[in-house]
């Protein structure tokens, strides 16, 4: 008998046999790459001259630059459609032709090899091979192998091979393991617009389709991968692998409408998901691990719409694993995007900031502690560049950040960059261009980044190894023509395709390792605490105040910004920073961003210190003021505190790479301590016009400065043959005169990009009115290399009133087409309910409006240069407010100017001079002090003019002052506010218990008025207040518990654990209580009832019993929505329903959530718990 084989003996056989058809595989797939190559080759150069020939008759019918560029990237994406066929088919070779021969000199070659050489040497060269290849290259060509011919890229493909099994060599032994997200690119306006909420008021990017992937790479440069989670309707985004190892955090959003972004966790040994945050209505993404066992992740929860669009803002907030003592870290204007963990224990993000200065080039760097404290700028606040760093990461070993520097209306897309603040922190001072290495140039562009490679996402295995998402240079046609691949990149630019698939994009590589936990710093925040505090040791320190004098600066005014929770209709911003729409409008055209609330003044003392107390989980800014009042700097920025917390600064805008000031003794404020402040105002609100500016005019001003009192004429209604979407027909009747043709500090009417056609504007009256003059200002862009001229020729039309035609007017004057000028016509007097400007317009230019008037015999036009001081109303209808002549006439509309001069809020990013604008630069100030007229003002009455210039003209003191809206506009502001409220009430709840889990102790946080039924820790802790109970609990399943009700989930279109709802057996009697602990005052209670149809039914009506003895009939309709129910106020300590009339004698009903609006009465009690808590707080819980 023969021995049998060993197993051994057999397990090496078969690992020979493995290696045989490995080998024998890839010799076949290289031959089949070869053959495709050649056989894209040859069509590229079948279809190039048809594709160039299709472009070029395109491109001579079109003259606008952003047309053109949309054409030019749909016939690039035609004419190399060859090359990305064949990268879907074979995107590892086909990357290395992109490489080493890039462009399409290749593709455009057929018989010649030099180039096909140089890429042999190469990649020969980088593997140490250069003298074989050379040879091998020589034998090929004395051979007669001319281009065509399979050898030479066989040849260069068996180099390529081993360059790449020598690349990835460094990803096997360090890095062999990452995760990433298989989903399509959001492609929004503006690159933060990525929550997708299901309640969205504008953008909302949903393209279901996604998996979470783990992807393996091996020594010999294989990779292989793994989808351990596909959802073919949902979108999943941002893994973060846990310290061990062992578990990723994502985001999963499971449905367009009936779902949003939520956090969630796998482990990987089991594959067990689990989801952590909940709530329809609200987007929660970019969760990261943080010390302590918690979450810090950007979160839509603060409800707030961007300033200058119609889209959601998100902010930074955190949580612990378990989705409990959720609390928002940032209080911010708008977007804060995508947090990282630095090595030090702190978060660093792009924040988008633009407090009064524009809204294109202000995104930058900050970072802040785990617990939101020490929020400061880390780079480029006052930067024209880069336009947007983002998807920062630490490079390990280093000091230094990977991060992408893209656009404003981008995607989140761009070049690669690293930065170093220690090399200084603005424009390109820190900043080193990567793949390949490059010294960075400071330059401003908008859509920055777009043109080339392009990279996202980027993590940095060493300091010169990074895997990220890319999409190479030629395939880079048009945003969303080709999908992202995961790469390996080096910093010098070689690169190799990791992952890469036709059906979705490759997103967010994250290694799968073990990493150590960074330090956990002690945290001072205590919630029980309202206040933070700041210390400034020096204000004359640093570049701020240059040329300001020592004692010029006597006080610190501190401002509050409150942000809008809505976008009802908008005007527009221009100048040196952009231009921008502007949505819920609180000022005219360059005025304030938003709502200013002064909270008060701190002294500066004589060596430049001040010590002072702000409201904590606030954002505000500062203004150095003189002895007048006036501002002599301000901060066009924000901070803000966490309770408790102390924040230190140096001097005005410091170099932060300097430390604090060590030869000065201690300073008059440290010794005095901290200070509160000493309020404007008696009561805590918004400046308004119309009560803080007004009264001073009426009672000083408007005998004199009040417009005639003889009524004008109604204002016409215009209307046009067509207006591009940008601009708009109130433009020409909006009394805003143009300084010249070109500009653009004010609204216009434009028939862009219409051209060599005849167009019209119109104005209808109220009325038949007697008209016979007319004068018109043409747009004309041509100064900046625009679309726009005065038309070729025009005349105008008057309908007559007898038999309704057009006819033109009778003049002998001609209808001129002057630029920077009004063009005048007289001609004889019609009387008409409608006038017409018929205009051709240039062969290869459109054309515009920026005003036009009428006038009747006898009469002037519009005289806009007397000073009107009334609070004669003047409606703006689109910008939806009810200004008053005075603020119009004062601020020419949106115009800063002599006599009231401003900060505008298109202002430039780096930092202003001081007193650059504000009331120091306004004679309207002057001429106040030097008693214009005889008139005397208080030193009050002039502090406060002073300061509403220097406030940036706001008009509105709240975002609901002064509004022309509609019953549907109201509605909704209502509903996005109440929404806002809900949440803040939610979160009160997370605080509240996350001060017992620290203290023991039980602390009501101050209110007002609120949701006072909503404590998602009822069923968890029962004796914490409010509670829900009773009679009936569907087969007592968690999931029908009638704490349930009150635990914030409003999201109804369902059942189950998914759905939780305090769900009834179907009994005749059922009844939900809920306790509230204490007295309260309500007057409103809201109810969502669980709308799983056609599963569930409804009941029609019920009562609402109070604890005063007190009921409220109810009716209830059959909807998923809000239902609400006010009634006069009431005192009581606990509310039940009951006495619920079924729809239908049988069926499953439930109420899925209930909220009580209105006031704890006690809102001071704050007792010590004597029951504390079973379990301690989480280690390191912040």
């Amino acid at each position: 008998m023969y021995p049998r084989p060993t197993n051994h003996d057999g397990d090496s056989n078969m690992c020979i046999i493995l290696a045989i058809l490995i080998l024998a595989s890839g010799i076949l797939h290289a031959q089949d790459f070869v053959s495709d190559a050649l056989a894209a080759r040859t069509r590229y150069q079948q279809q190039k001259p048809l594709v160039e020939a299709e472009w070029d008759a395109e491109k001579a019918k079109i003259t606008d630059h952003k047309a053109r560029g949309r054409l030019t990237g749909k016939y690039q994406t035609k004419l190399i459609a060859p090359i990305k066929d064949l990268y879907a088919k074979y995107p590892v070779e086909c990357d290395w032709l992109l490489q080493d021969l890039p462009g399409t000199d290749w593709l455009a070659q057929n018989s010649e090899t030099e180039l096909i050489r140089q890429a042999i040497a190469k990649a020969a060269a980088e593997i140490g091979r250069s003298a074989e290849a050379v040879n091998a290259a020589e034998l090929l060509a004395v051979a007669g192998k001319d281009g065509t011919d399979h050898a030479w890229l066989t040849l260069y493909c068996d180099y390529a091979r081993e360059r790449r099994r020598q690349r990835l060599a460094v990803l096997g032994d360090h890095a062999p393991l990452f995760a990433y997200i298989k989903r399509a690119p959001v492609t929004p306006s503006f690159f933060a617009y990525t929550e997708g909420q299901s309640d969205a008021q504008h953008e909302r990017f949903f393209r279901p389709g996604s998996e979470l992937c783990l992807l393996t790479i091996t020594r010999d440069g294989s990779c292989s991968e793994e989808t351990i989670i596909r959802d073919e309707q949902g979108m999943m985004r941002d893994p973060d692998v846990a310290f061990d190892a062992s578990r990723i955090l994502f985001s999963w959003k499971k449905s367009d409408r009936d779902d949003d972004y939520h956090l969630y966790e796998i482990n990987l040994a089991d594959r067990q998901v689990r989801q952590i945050t909940h709530g329809l209505g609200v987007a929660d993404f970019e969760g990261i691990y943080v010390p302590g066992d918690h979450i810090v992740f950007s979160s839509s929860r603060c409800v707030q719409t961007v300033d200058c669009w119609w889209t959601e803002v998100s902010n930074l907030y955190t949580c612990d694993l378990q989705g409990r003592y959720l609390r928002r870290l940032g209080f911010d204007q708008v977007h804060t995007v995508y947090p990282q963990l630095m090595d030090d224990g702190s978060v660093v993000y792009t924040r988008w900031d633009y407090n009064d200065r524009g809204q294109m080039f202000t995104q930058a760097l900050f970072r802040m502690n785990t617990d939101g404290s020490a929020q400061t700028e880390l780079y480029g606040n006052n930067s024209w560049f880069p336009t947007t760093p983002c998807h920062a990461r630490q490079i390990p070993g280093t000091r230094k950040l990977l991060a992408v520097a893209m656009g404003h209306h981008t995607w989140q897309a761009g070049k690669l960059i690293s930065i170093d603040p220690l090399k200084g922190r603005q424009e390109a001072e820190g900043i080193t261009m990567l793949a390949p290495r490059a010294k960075a140039k400071a330059v401003r562009i908008d859509a920055y980044g777009q043109s080339g490679d392009l990279f996202r996402h980027p993590y940095p295995a060493s300091e010169n190894d990074v895997v990220t998402a890319f999409i190479p240079a030629l395939l880079n046609t048009s945003r969303g023509a080709q999908n992202f691949g995961i790469y390996y990149v080096h910093t010098d630019g070689r690169r190799e395709v990791l992952a890469w698939n036709a059906w979705r994009s490759g997103n967010h590589p994250v290694a799968v390792q073990p990493r150590a936990v960074p330090p956990t710093r002690p945290s001072l925040v205590d919630y029980r605490k309202q206040d933070g505090t700041f210390y400034l040791q020096d204000i004359y320190y640093g570049p701020g105040l240059t040329g300001v004098a020592r004692g010029e600066v006597k006080s610190l005014r501190v401002v509050a910004l409150d942000f809008r929770a809505a976008g009802i209709r908008s005007n527009s911003s221009h100048g040196p920073g952009g231009s921008a729409l502007v949505c819920t409008p609180v000022a005219i055209n360059n005025g304030s961003w938003d709502v200013k609330r002064v909270l008060g003044t701190t002294p500066v003392y004589e060596d430049g210190s001040a010590f002072f107390k702000v409201p904590a989980r606030t954002p505000v800014f500062f203004q150095a003021l003189d002895a007048q009042g006036q501002v002599v700097q301000t901060m066009r920025s924000w901070s803000t505190l966490q309770p408790n917390e102390v924040f230190a600064c140096i001097g005005c805008h410091e170099n932060k790479n300097e430390s604090m000031l060590p030869t000065r003794p201690r300073s008059i404020a440290g010794g005095k301590g901290p200070q509160a402040l000493t309020p404007f105002s008696p009561e805590p609100r918004g400046f308004s016009y119309l009560k803080d500016i007004q009264p001073i005019w009426d009672k000083h001003c408007v005998s004199c400065h009040q417009a005639v009192t003889t009524q004008p004429p109604p204002r016409p209604t215009p209307s046009a043959s067509y207006c591009y979407h940008g601009d708009t027909v109130n433009a020409l009747c909006d009394d805003m005169l143009p300084d010249h043709s070109c500009d653009h500090s004010i609204r216009r009417m434009t028939w862009h990009p219409h051209r060599n056609r005849r167009e019209w504007v119109q104005y209808d009256f109220p009325e038949s009115r007697s008209i016979d003059k007319t004068r018109v200002y043409w747009f004309d862009d041509e100064p900046i290399k625009g679309a726009c001229r005065p038309p070729t020729s025009w005349q105008l039309l008057y309908l007559d009133n007898a038999d309704g035609q057009w006819r033109p007017v009778v003049t002998s004057e001609p209808f001129t087409v002057h630029k920077d000028r009004f063009n005048a016509v007289t001609f004889a007097a019609v009387t008409t309910r409608a006038l017409r400007i018929d205009v051709q317009l240039q062969e290869r230019f459109s054309s515009g409006v920026l005003e036009w008037q009428v006038a009747a015999p006898g009469e002037k036009y519009p005289d806009h240069t007397r000073i009107d001081l009334s609070a004669t109303p003047i409606d703006d209808p689109q910008a939806g407010r009810r200004w008053t002549a005075s603020y119009a006439s004062l601020t020419r509309k949106g115009r800063s100017s002599k006599i009231v001069n401003w900060i505008s809020s298109q202002s430039a990013p780096p930092m202003l001079p001081p007193r650059s604008g504000g009331s120091t630069q306004s004679n309207l100030l002057t001429l106040l002090r030097a008693g214009h007229r005889g008139v005397t003002l208080s030193a009050r009455e002039l502090e406060t003019i002073a300061l509403w210039i220097d406030l940036a003209v706001p008009f509105c003191g709240d975002y609901r002052e002064a509004n022309l809206w509609n019953d549907q506009e109201m509605a909704k502001y209502n509903h996005y506010e109440r929404k806002r409220h809900r949440l803040a009430a939610l979160e009160r709840t997370h605080l509240e218990a996350f001060i017992r889990r620290q203290t023991g102790a039980t602390y009501r946080l101050p209110t007002g008025y609120s949701n006072l039924a909503v404590n998602p820790y009822a069923k968890s802790d029962p004796k914490t207040f409010p509670q829900a109970s009773s009679n009936s609990c569907c087969r007592n399943d968690d999931a029908f518990h009638p704490a349930n009700a009150i635990d914030g989930r409003s999201e109804n279109k369902g059942h189950g654990h998914a759905f939780p709802s305090w769900g009834p057996e179907q009994i005749a009697d059922p009844w939900l209580k809920i306790d509230f602990g204490e007295e309260v005052e309500i007057d409103c209670v809201d109810i969502w009832l669980r709308a799983d149809f056609p599963h569930d039914d409804t009941w029609s009506a019920a009562v609402i019993e109070c604890s005063d003895g007190s009921t409220l009939p109810i009716a209830f309709s059959k909807t998923a929505d809000r239902q609400s129910f006010p009634f006069p106020a009431r005192r009581l300590t606990w509310l039940r329903l009951r006495d619920f009339t079924p729809s239908v004698p049988k069926a499953w009903r439930a109420i899925s959530e209930i909220e009580a609006w209105g006031r704890r009465l006690q809102d001071s009690r704050n007792t010590a718990n004597t029951n504390p808590p079973a379990t301690s707080a989480p280690a390191g819980a912040h």
